[in-house]
């Protein structure tokens, strides 16, 4: 079998991720870049918080989860301003 030009052989191990979700650069202008209020993003929706909060920032340093199979965060310190 051949996947976007590699060839997989029988008993060859695959790991499909979700690790780049929301970040693909054929769908998004600046994938790499948190944007909470990233209109063409069909998927996560921020609409409320961001109504909720305002002045949010990053406060500290966040603290990622340390998983081969899932991407996310243990702690995002965020300060902000309550609507």
């Amino acid at each position: 079998m051949v996947i976007d030009g590699h060839r997989l052989a029988r008993g060859d191990v695959v790991f499909p991720m979700l690790n780049a979700a929301n970040r693909d650069p054929d769908q998004f202008a600046s994938p790499d870049q948190l944007d909470l209020a990233r209109t063409e993003n069909r998927h996560i929706a921020f609409t409320r918080i961001m109504q909720a909060l305002h002045d949010i920032r990053v406060a500290g340093t966040i603290d990622w989860i340390d998983s081969f199979g899932f991407r996310g965060v243990k702690a995002l310190p965020l300060e902000f301003r309550a609507a």
